[in-house]
């Protein structure tokens, strides 16, 4: 039986590689970079801070947001109440919904002033319907419904809201364990795929656009 040197070399490469490429994303992630934080603002010409499709690209997320989040809080009342609603989710979502969204804008005008390009758009930040539904109906109620047999409903909410929590808090973890493959992904997945999960808010967007007509 013959051995491919060549084929043999090659993967040996191509696994070397990937592991470099794994080993710097852990870096970039563990370490502070004050002077790309600065030079993603600094002033670029060929990437000005505001331009007219960004009033498309606001309208289009805030009503997908917004839909989604007006879904979850009569999803969410019946179960934890208003106050666990109106005192801590709705405001952990704006802070959320503040930080991501700058984070996002960060980034594109980063990979912007490095490759000197006009053409980078931010990525789309928001609540995630598909898990926000899953979170509702699978993890949320299931235990609030559960508990309420044995103890009073106070108790309930508050368990089912912490519940919530550490699910949340253990995604949160799995999602930065597996982002450093991110990149692997994007290069062997095709483009459309990776674009389907925004198409809501697209959607939109086409809604508002051709309805009149």
């Amino acid at each position: 039986m013959s051995i491919n040197k060549n084929s043999l070399l090659t993967n040996h490469k191509s696994f070397f590689d990937h592991y470099q490429n794994v080993k710097n994303e852990v870096k970039g992630l563990l370490t502070f970079h004050p002077k790309e934080w600065i030079s993603a603002f600094r002033s670029n010409s060929k990437y000005p801070l505001f331009v007219r499709g960004d009033i498309d690209g606001f309208v289009s997320l805030f009503m997908n947001n917004i839909s989604t989040l007006l879904a979850i809080i009569l999803s969410l009342q019946p179960i934890l109440g208003d106050k666990i609603v109106y005192s801590k989710i709705l405001p952990g979502t704006g802070l959320a919904m503040l930080w991501g969204n700058f984070y996002y804008v960060y980034m594109a005008r980063k990979l912007a002033f490095k490759e000197k390009r006009g053409n980078v758009c931010a990525m789309p930040y928001g609540i995630c319907t598909p898990g926000a539904f899953a979170f509702i109906y699978v993890i949320i109620s299931p235990t609030y419904y559960g508990c309420i047999s044995t103890h009073d409903k106070a108790y309930c909410q508050e368990l089912a809201w912490y519940v919530a929590l550490a699910s949340n808090f253990l995604t949160g973890v799995v999602l930065l364990l597996l982002c450093v493959f991110g990149e692997f992904i994007r290069k062997n997945t095709p483009s459309i795929a990776l674009l389907s999960s925004i198409w809501s808010c697209s959607e939109n967007d086409v809604i508002l656009n051709y309805s009149p007509e």
